[in-house]
């Protein structure tokens, strides 16, 4: 009996984490969605400056570094967990 009782612990541990893996991927995706929103709704696109250029550089780097490291994280829990 208690090996079943192990069993579902660490099951249902294994599920906790995995959906906490991916509520926090989903929230940060949604940040960084946000933040590029608000910089295109800042620049004028016919007077875009360094700042602005600069800004949605960096956004549009840190959503694809985002998107490549959360494919490798969900490729972890599926095979792991």
């Amino acid at each position: 009996m208690s090996n079943n009782k192990d069993k579902d612990y660490y099951k249902n541990k294994n599920e906790f984490f995995k959906d906490a893996l991916l509520r926090f991927m989903l929230n940060k995706m949604e940040d960084l969605e946000n933040d590029r929103i608000m910089i295109e709704n800042r620049v004028v696109f016919h007077r875009l400056d360094e700042e602005d250029y600069r800004d949605m550089l960096i956004n549009k780097t840190r959503r694809d570094y985002a998107y490549y490291i959360f494919r490798q994280i969900r490729e972890l829990i599926d095979m792991y967990l």
